[in-house]
């Protein structure tokens, strides 16, 4: 089947107006949260970006087997490390916490399957025609793994047909995703250091399956899938998850040659290496994103494998394989899309996953509010943010971003005033103008006193010339990276050079708590101030890049995208009395 089908147009097709919220630098500045110069503010948030004309990627090949030189794909393991009907890999109130059956939920296994990364890469390719290998190398490396390992030992790369619908045993391998083989045959050396970094792992050629416990039984896998599992503590490490949550980038020219300087792409890592969570006493990366305990807090203890059982005792610590991050939104998109996605299990899996996601999220912070008052006429009070995870908030990839909703209501509900207002994924104002628009910028706040003044924590790349980067291969720094800090952030240590905050000069206060005061004229003398921190994996301004000149894959990934995929989850709120 050809990768590329025919989209008919329907009786409609609606220009894309943007999709999730951003705010990005503009030559002239514009005012904060302001429509940029020369254009007229839209009169209502879009509700909608799908049915663009043009050729859309077709379904991605469903999963199957594959055996390559090093790897096999996740179903060679799950025949053993899935509960399946077995009372093995369950813990104390019999729930499944083998890591077969949870990893296959996770945006580690979608990867390669995610459509937004497929868009993005496509974006890339486009963009940068002449730099396409170090695009592909750079991209697979940590999404399509296995396949980006076997082809770079013979000198060759992914490319972007055969990665959406080839079914090459190294295409197979690739679309697995974070795979199960490739993970547990990383090896310990230079992991947490700079060269292993932007997916500079290694990889041995020794058939070696590297897990937490020690002296394991080797025979049944040896004889099952031709490895030799060998204990090693380095699985259990933050190193291990550093070597691709730490991607560093150099800006391609137009000979597509590597010429800018380092750009920290995403950097959760270095964000906790040097935080007080990386000290004695904290958590690793795997304590949160894998941990050991269940849903009740217990340790688990349990047989690790279903074959033979008879010839095992009960292991701990035993990892659950969630890797509950941030993307509850591109989860609950593929649930919906598991046909196109290639993706044979349930949708119940990945919704499963999305509420661990959302459940993550709400746990990340906490809001505040303090000094309430009238003072000369307003009303006044502070909202303090307070970052609870081991890495900024929100961190990874930046299209991210979160922002403050602020509502003062009076005494019978009525809405008096609103700043971070949002419609259909977009930030508006109060009379539902857009103010996210591509080229808008959201200045760090440290005061909110109108409807278009809106706090919101995100990372901006900018270009060479100070503009927005069309890419992120065209990045070079960033105008503003105002996301929270983790508690003890230490920005004097060189491991944090590329990672400190910018933009937040004449902001005292902020690290891994902020305050914004706000002040309201003409408040109401009673009611009740409603305060919520929200969050979006996706900023509108991303897919207006995307928009632009939008390939198959974006065309794709932009009919996925629904008004309703797009609107903000609050992952924390207070309220007040006016009094």
């Amino acid at each position: 089947m050809s990768a590329v089908q025919r989209y008919g147009r329907g009786l409609f097709a609606v220009a894309l107006v943007a999709a999730c919220g951003s705010e990005r630098a503009q030559d002239g500045g514009s005012e904060p949260g302001a429509p940029s110069p020369g254009e007229r503010p839209s009169e209502a948030a879009p509700t909608g970006w799908q049915g663009l004309p043009g050729e859309r990627l077709g379904p991605l090949p469903a999963a199957a087997s594959a055996q390559t030189t090093r790897f096999v794909t996740s179903d060679a393991c799950t025949s053993c490390h899935a509960a399946g009907t077995s009372a093995a890999l369950r813990d104390a109130k019999g729930r499944d916490v083998s890591p077969a059956s949870l990893w296959r939920g996770s945006m580690m296994a979608l990867a390669a399957r995610d459509p937004y990364y497929l868009a993005v890469l496509e974006h890339e390719l486009a963009a940068h025609p002449s730099g396409r290998d170090t695009v592909l190398r750079t991209c697979t490396r940590c999404h399509a793994p296995a396949a980006n390992v076997e082809l770079a030992a013979e000198g060759a790369v992914l490319d972007f047909a055969s990665l959406t619908a080839a079914t090459t045993s190294n295409a197979v391998v690739g679309r697995d995703g974070v795979t199960c083989t490739l993970c547990h045959q990383i090896r310990s050396e230079g992991l947490g250091t700079p060269g292993s970094f932007t997916g500079g792992y290694v990889v041995g050629d020794d058939r070696r399956i590297y897990g937490p416990h020690e002296a394991p039984l080797t025979m049944p896998m040896q004889q099952q899938v031709g490895y030799v599992p060998t204990g090693s503590a380095h699985v259990t490490e933050s190193g291990l998850c550093g070597s691709c949550h730490t991607v560093v980038t150099h800006a391609l020219d137009k000979t597509g040659a590597a010429s800018g300087p380092a750009f920290l792409e995403q950097g959760p890592f270095v964000e906790w290496s040097v935080s007080d969570f990386a000290k004695a006493g904290g958590q690793s990366c795997q304590g949160c994103h894998v941990p050991t305990t269940d849903d009740d807090g217990a340790a688990i203890a349990t047989v690790i494998a279903t074959r033979p059982p008879n010839r095992l005792s009960p292991r701990s610590p035993i990892g659950r394989h969630t890797f509950a991050g941030a993307n509850a939104m591109m989860l609950r998109v593929l649930a919906a899309e598991r046909t196109w996605a290639g993706y044979a299990p349930a949708a119940s899996e990945l919704l499963a996953q999305a509420d661990r996601a959302e459940a993550s999220l709400r746990s990340a912070a906490r809001v505040f509010l303090a000094a309430v008052s009238h003072d000369g006429g307003a009303l006044a009070f502070r909202v303090r943010v307070e970052n609870l995870t081991g890495h900024k908030l929100p961190t990874g990839y930046p299209s991210r971003r979160m922002w403050l909703h602020v509502k003062v209501l009076d005494d019978g509900g009525a809405v008096r005033f609103e700043s971070g207002a949002h419609r259909g994924g977009r930030i508006v104002d109060e009379a539902g103008n857009v103010l996210d628009r591509l080229g808008a910028t959201f200045a760090h706040r440290t005061t909110i006193a109108t409807a278009r003044e809106v706090q919101v924590w995100e990372a901006l790349p900018i270009d060479a010339q100070g503009r927005v980067a069309r890419t992120l291969l065209d990045a070079t720094g960033v105008a503003k990276d105002d996301r929270l800090l983790p508690r003890g952030f230490d920005a004097a240590d060189a491991r944090a050079t590329l990672a400190r905050a910018v933009g937040v000069e004449n902001d005292p206060d902020f690290g891994s708590t902020d305050d914004v005061d706000v002040r309201v004229a003409g408040a109401p003398a009673k009611g009740r101030i409603e305060i919520a921190l929200l969050y979006q994996t996706i900023r509108p301004a991303e897919l207006e890049l995307l928009a632009e000149h939008p390939g198959p894959a974006a065309l794709r990934f932009l009919d996925m995208i629904g008004s309703n995929a797009m609107e903000p989850l609050v992952i924390a709120r207070t309220t007040a009395e006016i009094p």
